[in-house]
This record gives C-alpha cells, structure tokens and sequence, in this order.
C-alpha cells in the first residue's frame, strides 16, 4: 500500500501543476488553438494521470518526505488468530554439508500434525466439467494444533497501522464511493428513462438520419428514441441510442442536432468521458482534477461545435445557433456518466455560441501538443517520497561519505570473505553467517585475525571475549542467541531458517552454534566507491582487498586511499532495502561500471583464415595438406557481446557491450571441405566509458572438416553464407538442392546436413542430435561439450524454411523440450526448478514468459520449485504450469523414498492470446508434494484438455502410498482450470472417499441403493466412485435386454470375496437404478470371475433375478422411478417344494423368452454339510419350469447327481456350447473336483433327461 500511495503522490502532485498552467492559459489558448486541441490534450492528461510510467530522469527535482508514524490500537481477545501449530520439523540448508565440523549433534523435534483435506467428490465421466457445488482445491478442515494453555494466556498483541496505510485505505475507500456514486447515478437515469422512452418510427425523421449518418461517414444507424429529457444526448458506451425530447424541431434544427451528437457518436465520446472519470475517481483527493474534468466536458461541446461549423458560412452558424437557443427553452439533462448533453448548460452557452461565431482561423498546434505531451511524461519524475526524504542521506549517514558507509554497510560483509554473491539470503551457508556474526558480536573473527572493526575506525575488538568461546574441541562455541539476534537485525531470516541453516552446528548444551578457526581464516578489507539511493532501495558498489596484519597502520591512516592505491580482488554492488527503523540486505552482485562499445560502419573485411598457424595445424591433425586449397566464400558480419573486460589502467573491470567480428570462411580441397569459422572478440579498451576504443582483441578459430561423401547431397557450386548477428552459428545453403549444412557455433564437429524435403534433419556425426520436433517447421536441436565443471548441452532451435539455426539462451544445466500437447511451444527450466521459460518456436530469441518465485505466490516462503508446464491437448490455447512454493532451508531426510511434506502443488492456468501468456488465477490443490534429499516425487501423467486437467495422486493425507494389500495407491484427479475445482475420477483405495458424506449417501439413495447394500460395500472397502458407476468390483454378467430394448440389466459383486452381487437397471436415457436387495452369489467360496447370479426379462417385460434362494420378479419401472414399494412382484423358492431337514439350494436358472418360461436347477443340500465333502449319491439335481408370474408349472428330478467343486460348494451349472433345440433345454453339470462333466438335454414335455454331445 505504501509503494502505491508514493507512485500516487509522485504522479498526482506534478501533474496538478501542468493542469494548473493549462487551465491559466485556457483563454489565451482558445485564441490561438482549436478546441480539438485542448480536447486532444486534456485526453493526453487523463491518459498520463492513469499510467504511472513516465521518463525517468537521473534525480527527481523536489524530494518530499514520506509521512511516517503509527497508529496502535487494542486487538479484543475474539480477534486473536490461532497459535502457529506446533512442532515444526527440523529442516537443513542446501551446500551445508561441506561446512560440517565433523559431528551432528543436533536432534529432530517431532513433525507437525498432517493438514486435514476435504474428500473430493467422484464423478463418472472422467471429461465431464465439474459443476457447481463441487469440492474446491485447497480448502483445508482440520484446525490447527493449539499448545495448550498458550490461546488462554498470551493476551492479544496490539496492532499497528501506518500512516501511509491509512492514506491508502482512506484512497481506495473514497474511490469507492466516487465510482459507485457515479454508475448510481447512472442507473437512476436510465429507470427513470425507460418509463418514457419510445422508439421514432416517422419516416422523416428516420430518413434523414440515414442521410446524416451516411454523411458524417458512418455505416452502422444509430437507434432513436424520445424521452422525457431535456435535449437530445446519447446514453450508453458499449450500445449507444440517441434521446430526443418530446418537442417540435424543424427539419433544419433537428437535421443540426444530428449532426452534433453524431460527430459525438463518431469520436467516441462516451468513453472518452469514462476515461476521464476514470482518472477523477483514481485522483479524487485532488481538486485540480476536478476543475480539469469540468473543463474537459466543456472542451469537449466547443469541439464538437466547432466539427459541425468547420468551413461553414455565418448563415449557417446563425442557424446552428438559433437551434442551441432552441434547445435551452427545452431544459437541461443532468449530467451523468455514459451519456452526452446537447445543451451543456448556461454556463457555457455563451463560449459556445462566441465560438460558433468566430471564424477566426486557428492553428492545429500540434508542436504544443507534443510539448504538452513531453511535460506530462516527465512530470511524475519530477517529485520523490521516501521514507526518510533525503536520498542523499540513509539514517542519518551521509552517502557521500565513503568512510561512514563502509563502517555501516560493508565492514560486517567484509568479514564474509571474497566470492560471496547472492540475489536471496538462503543462498548464504551457516559459515558465512557465523563470520558475520563474529565480526558483528565480537569486531574480529578470533587467533591472529585482524581486528577489523578497528580498521574502519569502530570500538576495538573484543578478543577477551570471543577467546573465551574457543573450546578444546577446537571449535568456538557462539552462543545461539546472541548470533540470531545480530544475523536477524540485518537479515530477513527468522528463527526456523536459522534453526534449519545450524541444524548441524548445534552443540550438545542446545544453547551455543560451533564454528573452526580454520573456517574464519579470510581476512578481508571492503571499502565503498559510490552510494546512490531510490526511494527505499540503497545500492552501494564497492572494492574488496586481501589484507595480511601489519597493514592496519595503512589502511586507518587514509581507507581511500589504501583502495585506490591496492589492487582489489573484486568489485561489486550490495542492495540494501532501507525501512522505518533500520535496514537489511537483499542481495550481492557483480559491481563494474557499464560501457557501451558504437557499431561500427559497414562490415568487417575477410580475412584469409588459412594463413593462420592454427589452422594449417588443425588440418594438418586430421590429415589434411595444408597445400591446394581453394576458397569457395568468405563473409563476415559484427555480432553482439556482452562480457567483463580489464581496464588497461587499473585494475578493475568494465561489463562492456560491444561488438565481435565473425568470419566464416569455406575451402575446397581434393579430399573434402574446410569450414573455419573466426570470432575477434574486444578484451581490452581505452579512453574511459564516454569514448571507448578497442586495443586489444581475443581471437579464436574453429575447423570443421567434412569428406566430400558426408557433404552430399549438398552443392556447394550454388552455396549461400548465412550469418546472424544474434547467433554464433551459420548455415551453408544450397537452392540448386535444397539443402543446407548448419554449424552449431563454433565448436568442431557440431555439423549437421538438412535435407528440406524430408520431415526431420539428417546428421552428420553424433555430437548433435535432434532434441524435439516442435512441428513440421521447428526443431530443437542439442549439442553437448565438455568444459571444466562437466558436460554442458547448449540448444538451438532451427527453422526449415529460413534454415535459420538459432541459440536458446539456457545456463549450465537448464533443461530444454518441446511443452507436452503444444506444437508451437517450447520450454527452458532450470535444473533445480527454480525457474521456467516458455518461448515460441517461432521467435525463439527471447521467451514469452519466465515463471520463478519472483512472480508466483509463495505462501510465506522463500523458493519454488517449477514441476512442468503443459498444453491443451486438442489445440486449445490454455496451459498449466505446475510447481510447490517451499523453505529453501527444508531439506528433507528421506534419501530413497519419499516423505509426505506440508507444502501443497499448485498450479498456474494460463492462455495464448496474440503470441501473449496471459497468466491466471493461480490454483491450490488438495494434494501435498512429497519430497525426500534429492527433489520432489511427480504427479504422473498430466494431460491438459478442453479447461480440464488430469493427473495422478498416490498419497493418503497420512502420507501412506501403500494399501492394505501392499499394492501402491493410485488417484486420478481432475481439476477445472476456470473455477479451480477438483474432483476424484478414480481411486484403487476402496476407502478414498468416505461413506458418511451426505452428498453421497443423497447420491446413492437416489439411485435406489439400501442401507445394507452400502453396509457390505462399506464392509468390504469398495471405493465410492464405484458405487455411484454401478460397478461394484467389476466382476458380474453381460448385459440383458427387455423385449423393445427400453431397459438393460446386468450383475456385479459387490464384496472382495464374490459372494454378494447387486443387480443394476438402466433405461433408454441412460439413467442408472438398482434392485433394493442384496442377492448370493456362490456358496461363500466363489471367486471366479463370473456370477451365480442369473437374470433376464420375460415377455412381458418383468425382470427376473435368480440367485441360491429362488427367483424374484421385479417391475422395471418401479425400480427406475425408486418407488417407495419396490418389492418383487412375484417370486418362487424351492422352499416350497422341500419340507425335511434339508437345505434348498438353486444353483443356476435360464430364461426362455420365446417358450415364456424360466427353468431353476436346484438341489436339497444337506444341513449338516460341510460345503468340502463329498455330497450324498442321492443328493440330486431339480429342474423347475417357471410361469411369467412365477407360478410353478412343473418339477422334475433329473436323477443327475450333484457334486462337490474344489473350491468349495455344490459343482457348476451352465449352458455353454449347448446347440438349442424346440422343446428341449440343456445344462451342463462339472464333474467332481471340477473335472470334465456332462452336458445333457432336458425334454421340456416329458422332463425326460439325456445325455448330450459335450460342448
């Protein structure tokens, strides 16, 4: 809010000087000018007042000091927000490990409760759009763990607000009311309008309209009405209409009011009028503004005046100006926003009509226009507010005042040593900090050091002191809370940073941090060379020397002086942010001035690169003559450098941009192609930053040989050299046969021969290799070299049609690929994730967007780490980046696996319009990354499509990625990039979701399920979604259809063992029901993968359900509209037929439609059976012929004995392979044990039973 209110101030404050001037000058102006003119400027003005961007000068011209101060008030105790919860775990800072003293005595304190997640709703169609009221990402249940008794004694801490807060809050609070008093107004208006309003139908009238219109050059007429008002206006921006008052104009009136509110009409100047309304309601608190505004809607009329009388005689000006009297015995509309006013009032009736009667001519001014122009730009830097005013000053400390700056700022980074640079504090290991803060605490780093406070001038050092925290162990014991505070004074760092940065320096007491004499060996002088200061941000460059003792005396004699006359080992810039009370560093960079080296005319002459030593060497290595070669083609063009050369007369270094030259020679000889490639790059100048000239060059020369067979196709009679001045490579062109050879930079053996007619690039040697092809046009491309800290990989994009071959800038070990579902996008992340690029392949040179944690949320932390970024699929213009904001100093200590940790995936919709990223809301998902030592673990396939995106999830809210069964979890999730809702489409954990959610529970009563139907499947861990999708385990019957096909059922088990299965009803429209009752399905045995559960329909349409109890007929309407009597209709039991001790047992049924019966194999079974042995010989198999409405027609014994399956329970029956014939029925019987069994034929008339030819 405070930048806000300075950019607001540093704009609005010079600004009202300009509309002052303009508004003194207004008379003078309105003789010299045209009103368009002032028009065209108060237009530019309300423009500038909007845009806080101006030209920036090199010093404001007024500094005014920020408003300080606070305002403290009382927080009541209901206000107090929840403790942080406790527990924190441990974290360790990245590079620590080298710095370790040799033991580890620290240990973990117990890890925070895991973050409760709202269960996601299931949903069954995986590309459906979430709908309304679905579970949104992020949205966390549990509260937080409180320590008890710390929320019932901490008394509320008072909160302070300052006074730049409460100017902004009283800003945006008067804006506020200014916009929502306008638009009411404006509402009120177009009530009160629409009671009168009635469309102008005379034929007249609308003629001459269009004759107006088609005059002043439009195509589209505009709508009339009249209305209760008081002269004719326009309402409206977006569907403007014209508004006549109900009055009697003359043709020749009302033909001169059209025309006025067309030139309106035509400029636009309802939005011209919101602009300025606009820039009023930003700058409210200014009362010039306010006078602009009024003065820019009288402007306004005189111009449009003015466009209607230009080049007219004063007949018609006296005309025009009787029509304006005319109009004021009418009345006058109130002025509101969106509308525009004929008669603009009274007041300036009487400029108006001076104004139609002068025919003076009047300069356009359009130089005055540009200097107003000019004016306005420079004018918001004119002015600065800073916190403490003076940017000459920093607390007190004049900034001119090399001594008093280096005392304050650079002596603690002094004592840091050399070849410290970072743009974040994590970057800084526990030793660097320790040396910090030795020389903070203690003014020396310990033994023979130098005193070093003294050599800035401060207090001596404390030697006494410090040499008492040296140990036998031999390690300086600092105690832990002295060096967290002085650390914490001038770093933005907090204790759990700390705690994680010295997680292995933490003595056994718990009280004190360890550090070796060796560790705080450097001794370092750092003087400052320049102070500059912008607002609250504090830049000093500076020099750093190594010092030996014995060079106190020299350097306190004259500090300045012992700079400038040692040779320093560096220079750099520090950035300090200045606040209220005090000031911390923000980062450490590289501190050479910068020159900038003039292009030079033309291009550089060839050079004959044979006659370099070099080369006739390197030809001479692979076995070439260096005799008999024949220049084919030379060119040489200047490319762009950036880089730090020395000064040749000290013993710094310039960050020069400048120019190299580049030649690229080709020669011939018998045996094949040399291709040498020169790049002179300047390394050396004189004559300071204002005339820079080069004296020195670097030159180096790469050979690339190719035997004529590994040129061919190419044609080198025809070749073109093409050289770009932003790449260090080239390209051989052939048109004769289309075909180019491509050089990737200067290093050897990095060649590649394109054939243009094929689809991809073909290559000469294995050191370049195709990396993606974005599309039939772009590639990229990767070469790798070695260098000193390893293999490096550098990336080109090439373009097939231009044969242009152009570098992707990437650092060591960025990472560059095409962006998964896009064919024109591409990617360059760094290797830690910290940062993404996406580029366009076709404009390769710079990226659309770089994503890091500067521009994404970091939810209080310091880093972020960019998992992936993805495409549409189908051609959709939306992306998704996905990454995890976390602690830098968090190192997890899971090195194999992967530990669920407290940070959450978040992800970026972003869409491609015009070649732009235009990034979204940024979206949190339910799931926690999980992390171990070496990085994050992945969200598996992501596929982004049609708004949509999918991924994977194999962790509980435990953290658990293992089932009870041992197999890994496994979620598939969706999330709706619009809305940021998530829902769960598939989980193999049959627990993912719970059995207590209301929302489910309504979802499957409606679906007709029981209360002790999703008992068992409760009972047996089925997972909700496959509740809801009817597709309980998955095992069960094909599908069956009634007579007309209006309904489809078909079975599916419903518990892990097979023994429970469900029956499912579907109707034309695909609406889902099931049968109210749970039927058996086996003998509590079976665990095939096929049911005991029979069903059909009948014709009449019924349908029928058998299982081991009997069969039951059902009304599929009932089912389908959940009836409250669901019953079956009918059913029948072989309990009827069975009177003794015995146990009847169906084992299988089959319907026949066409004969209208339903056949039931049953069995008495034994109740003292075990379901295991052998069954008793006279245990036999029934056959029962049911009716349509279940009525028993006839039982047969068929004398086929029943036996004993392997897996427990009666043997199986079925029907396969049996040939059907009229009047007879077949069924097969397995054997015991389940051996081969028999098939026989029942005689539907006699119940005689045969057997038959086995299937």
């Amino acid at each position: 809010m405070e930048r806000l209110m300075n950019a607001l101030l540093e704009l609005s404050l010079p600004m009202t000087v300009v509309i002052a001037v303009l508004l003194a000058a207004g008379p003078l102006l309105g003789r010299r000018f045209t009103a368009k003119w002032r028009y065209w400027a108060w237009l530019f003005i309300a423009v500038r007042l909007l845009l806080p961007v101006g030209i920036p000068l090199p010093q404001p011209v007024i500094i005014l000091p920020q408003p300080q101060g606070e305002i403290t008030y009382p927080v009541r105790a209901g206000e107090t927000t929840a403790p942080t919860p406790a527990g924190d775990p441990i974290l360790v800072l990245p590079g620590d490990t080298a710095d370790e003293p040799g033991r580890e005595t620290g240990t973990a304190t117990p890890a925070g409760e895991p973050i409760g997640v709202v269960p996601e709703q299931p949903a069954s169609d995986p590309y459906r759009q979430i709908e309304p009221g679905m579970t949104a990402p992020g949205t966390e249940q549990s509260a937080p763990v409180t320590p008890p008794a710390a929320a019932a004694q901490t008394p509320p801490a008072p909160r302070t607000v300052t006074v730049m807060e409460l100017m902004g809050l009283c800003w945006a609070a008067g804006a506020i009311l200014f916009l929502g008093w306008q638009w009411g107004s404006y509402l009120l208006l177009r009530v009160t309008l629409r009671r009168s309003c009635r469309p102008v139908t005379g034929e007249k009238i609308q003629a001459l309209l269009q004759k107006e219109t088609a005059a002043a050059g439009l195509e589209r007429v505009m709508p009339v009405y009249t209305a209760a008002v008081g002269s004719p206006m326009i309402v409206g921006a977006v569907k403007p209409v014209l508004l006549l008052p109900e009055s009697d104009f003359s043709p020749e009136q009302l033909s001169l009011v059209l025309r006025h509110e067309l030139v309106h009409y035509r400029r636009r100047d309802i939005w011209y009028k919101l602009l300025l309304m606009l820039a009023n309601a930003v700058h409210w608190f200014n009362p010039m503004v306010w006078l602009m505004v009024r003065a820019a809607d009288r402007d306004l009329e005189l111009s449009c005046d003015e466009a209607v009388v230009a080049g007219r005689d004063e007949s018609y000006r006296e005309e025009y100006g009787r029509c304006l009297l005319a109009v004021v015995r009418v009345g006058m509309n109130t002025p509101t926003l969106f509308t525009t006013n004929f008669y603009s009032g009274k007041r300036t009736l009487k400029n108006r009509l001076s104004a139609i009667f002068d025919m003076t001519k009047k300069r356009r001014g359009t130089a005055a226009l540009l200097a107003l122009l000019l004016a306005a730009g420079i004018a918001g830097s004119l002015v600065a507010c800073t916190p403490g005013g003076d940017p000459g000053k920093a607390h007190g400390i004049d900034l001119s005042d090399m001594d008093a700056v280096s005392r304050e700022y650079i002596a603690p980074l002094a004592a840091m040593g050399d070849s410290v640079y970072w743009d974040n504090i994590e970057q800084l290991n526990a030793v660097l900090l320790l040396q910090y803060a030795s020389y903070e605490l203690y003014g020396y780093k310990g033994g023979e050091n130098l005193e070093l406070c003294a050599l800035y001038g401060g207090e001596p050092a404390k030697r006494t002191e410090l040499e008492v925290l040296h140990r036998d162990d031999g390690f300086y014991h600092l105690p832990k809370a002295e060096v967290y505070a002085v650390i914490k004074k001038h770093f933005a760092v907090d204790d759990a940073y700390l705690n994680a940065c010295m997680k292995r320096r933490l003595a056994d007491d718990g009280n004190s941090i360890i550090v070796s004499a060796w560790e705080m060996r450097e001794q370092c002088f750092a003087y400052a060379k320049e102070a500059t200061r912008r607002d609250d941000l504090l830049k000093i460059r500076y020099g750093m020397y190594e010092v030996q003792p014995g060079d106190e005396e020299s350097i306190t004699a004259d500090r300045a002086a012992y700079a400038e006359s040692h040779e320093a080992t560096g220079t750099y810039t520090i950035t300090i942010r200045l606040a209220k009370e005090g000031w911390v560093y923000v980062s450490r960079d590289f501190g050479y001035e910068e020159v900038t080296l003039p292009r030079p005319e033309g291009e550089p002459e060839p050079d004959d690169l044979l006659q370099s030593k070099k080369v006739q060497q390197c030809l001479a290595g692979e076995g070439y003559n260096a005799e008999g070669w024949t220049l084919l083609g030379s060119r040489s063009i200047y490319t762009p450098m950036k880089d730090f050369i020395p000064r040749e007369d000290t013993d710094d270094f310039y960050a020069v941009t400048g120019w190299n030259e580049n030649q690229v020679s080709i020669y011939r000889t018998v045996e094949g192609y040399a291709m040498l490639y020169r790049e002179k790059i300047p390394n050396g100048f004189s004559g300071g930053t204002e005339a820079p000239v080069v004296t020195k060059w670097n030159e180096s020369i790469s050979v690339n040989t190719m035997m004529a067979e590994e040129t061919k196709p190419f044609d080198f009679g025809d070749m073109v050299i093409e050289m770009d001045d932003a790449t260090n490579g080239y390209t051989l062109y052939s048109p004769g046969t289309d075909c180019s050879i491509m050089m990737c930079g200067q290093w050897e053996w990095c060649t590649a021969v394109v054939e243009h007619s094929g689809s991809t690039p073909r290559f000469v040697n294995r050191r370049v290799f195709l990396g993606d092809n974005i599309n039939d046009r772009y590639s990229l491309l990767m070469r790798s070299r070695t260098e000193d800290k390893g293999l490096v990989s550098d990336y080109y994009a090439y373009d097939r049609e231009t044969r242009r071959l152009t570098p992707i800038p990437t650092g060591s070990g960025d990472y560059c690929s095409n962006i998964r579902g896009s064919d024109t996008l591409f990617r360059v992340q760094k290797e830690d994730g910290s940062a993404l690029s996406i580029y366009s392949a076709a404009n390769p040179e710079a990226p659309l967007a770089t994503f890091d944690k500067t521009n994404l949320p970091l939810d209080g932390n310091d880093s972020v780490n960019i998992d992936w970024v993805y495409s549409d699929d189908r051609g959709g213009n939306m992306l998704a980046l996905i990454y995890y904001p976390y602690r830098a100093a968090d190192i997890s200590d899971e090195w194999y696996g992967y530990q669920l940790s407290s940070y959450h995936w978040k992800v970026l919709p972003m869409t491609m319009e015009n070649n732009t990223v235009m990034p979204g809301e940024v979206l949190t998902l339910p799931q926690r990354v999980p992390r171990n030592y070496w990085g994050s673990g992945d969200m598996g396939e992501v596929i982004v499509r049609d708004g949509l995106m999918y991924y994977s999830n194999y962790y509980d809210e435990n953290g658990s990625d293992k089932l009870e069964d041992g197999s890994r979890r496994w979620e598939k999730w969706c999330l709706n990039l619009t809305t940021g809702q998530t829902r769960m489409l598939y989980t193999n954990d049959p627990l993912a979701s719970s059995y207590d959610d209301e929302n489910f529970i309504a979802k499957a009563k409606a679906m007709g399920y029981t209360d002790e139907m999703l008992k068992i499947m409760r009972d047996s861990r089925m997972a909700t979604d496959n509740v809801l999708t009817g597709n309980g385990t998955g095992s069960g019957s094909e599908d069956f259809y009634s007579p007309g096909g209006s309904y489809r059922a078909y079975s599916r088990t419903i518990t892990k063992k097979h023994d429970k299965a469900m029956v499912v009803l579907l109707d034309g429209s695909g609406s889902m029901r099931v049968v109210p009752q749970v039927f058996n399905d086996g003998y509590d045995a079976h665990e095939g993968n096929y049911a005991h559960v029979k069903l059909g329909f009948i014709t009449e349409g019924l349908l029928w359900v058998s299982d081991d109890r009997g069969v039951f007929y059902y009304d599929p309407a009932a089912i389908m509209a959940v009836a409250e009597n669901r019953s079956p209709l009918y059913s029948w039991s072989p309990d009827e037929m069975e009177t003794g001790d015995s146990i009847p047992y169906v084992m299988w049924a089959k319907g026949y439609r066409a004969e209208g019966i339903i056949i039931a194999y049953w069995a008495a079974l034994p109740q003292s059976w075990d379901g295991w042995s052998r069954l008793p010989e006279d245990v036999t198999i029934h056959a029962a012929v049911l009716g349509p409405n279940g009525q028993l027609q006839k039982d047969w014994d068929t004398g086929v004995q029943l036996a004993t399956s392997t897996e427990g329970g009666p043997a199986c029956l079925s029907s396969y392979g049996y040939q059907q014939r009229e009047g007879y029925a077949g069924f097969y019987v397995s054997g015991a044990g389940d051996t081969d069994g028999t098939m026989y034929e029942l005689n539907l008339a006699t119940g005689e039973v045969t057997p038959a030819e086995n299937p």
